[in-house]
């Protein structure tokens, strides 16, 4: 009895410090769609993801837990929910996050020691495209792709005792071109480069500490108005808590960073996400969270190695797109991760 109290006080306590002095969300870039990264079983938990992440989605959130795969894994997710606007079947944001990762073993003692493998995201015409619009909702661009616009090279390592450290290698390439039905000639072009780091360490049995440091250098041809070029840096650093095998609580902070050329112009902010995971039985799992500020909820059921994942996102639409009918404002990530 005195154990299962402990474990109550635990909990509470750990729900209380995910919840406290969370700042009101801040606006997104669009020239940054963050939805990329939004895979269907991470997003079910508000985007929170450094400190415990483990499947193949790891390259995208933190390529430490790369180093917690033991097995050749498959994961991919794909968006189901879809926008059209004035013009039929046109006006849709979407993202492929997927991934196809291979074990690492100690050639000495046959001992896994991580993994390595790519990871791909899909948009534009492949993967449907993205617009922006203005107040009159009327389509102003249109993300036009016929391959992988974002690429990503990675490998974790299990190296110290509760300790997993990982790093990837990052390229994108964004075609923006003109609104009409049909792509008449590129508006301008994005073109990215540049690497993302991380750890997982274990403080005690039951809590674990998270960090990803993320940097890209983007040039745009030709330039568009006064920016020849950009960088962003990202901190995220995030916390995990497990007091029992049926149930996981964690919560990130990320400060994020865009400096602009020639005129250096910088501008930050700061973003909160959290979620709490509770598993029900060995086949069941369900999640709820906040992405900076956003209501999040999603399910997982497992088969064998199979893992199907489903998640949702509220009021998120209007930030991404802007003048979007506030009716159409969900986003709706579905996924698998078989390893």
């Amino acid at each position: 009895m005195k154990r299962n109290t402990y474990i109550v006080i635990f909990i509470l306590l750990a729900i209380f410090a995910l919840n406290y002095d969370i700042p009101s969300r801040a606006e997104y870039k669009r020239d940054h769609p963050e939805y990329t990264k939004l895979t269907s079983r991470t997003l079910g938990m508000g985007g929170a993801t450094v400190a415990w992440i483990d499947d193949g989605s790891s390259i995208f959130h933190n390529p430490a837990g790369l180093g917690r795969i033991t097995n050749l894994t498959i994961s991919h997710s794909h968006s189901r929910l879809h926008f059209p606007g004035e013009i039929d079947n046109l006006d849709q944001l979407d993202a492929d996050p997927t991934s196809f990762i291979i074990p690492l073993n100690s050639l000495a003692f046959g001992y896994p020691i991580g993994s390595a493998g790519n990871g791909w995201v899909l948009q534009g015409e492949l993967g449907y495209d993205y617009r922006t619009r203005n107040d009159e909702s009327i389509p102003e661009e249109h993300l036009w792709g016929l391959g992988p616009v974002e690429s990503v090279q990675g490998a974790g390592f299990h190296l110290l005792p509760w300790n997993y450290l990982g790093f990837a290698h990052r390229k994108s390439d964004y075609i923006y071109v003109s609104s009409d039905d049909l792509p008449d000639g590129v508006t301008w072009r994005r073109s990215g480069e540049g690497y993302t780091g991380g750890i997982q360490q274990a403080i005690i049995p039951g809590i674990n500490f998270g960090y990803v440091y993320d940097q890209m250098d983007y040039d745009y041809q030709p330039h568009r108005g006064d920016i020849e070029a950009e960088r962003s840096k990202s901190n995220i650093t995030g916390w995990c808590v497990r007091p029992t095998g049926w149930l996981t609580i964690a919560r990130d902070t990320e400060n994020v960073e865009w400096k602009e050329w020639p005129s250096a112009d910088v501008t930050s902010q700061i973003r909160n996400m959290w979620g709490i995971e509770l598993k029900v039985g060995p086949w069941l799992d369900f999640r709820w969270g906040s992405y900076d500020g956003h209501p999040t909820n999603g399910w997982s059921y497992h088969i064998g190695p199979w893992r199907s994942d489903s998640a949702w996102v509220d009021g998120f639409m209007d930030e991404m797109v802007e003048g979007y009918e506030s009716e159409m404002k969900d986003y709706h990530p579905t996924g698998f991760d078989l390893g």
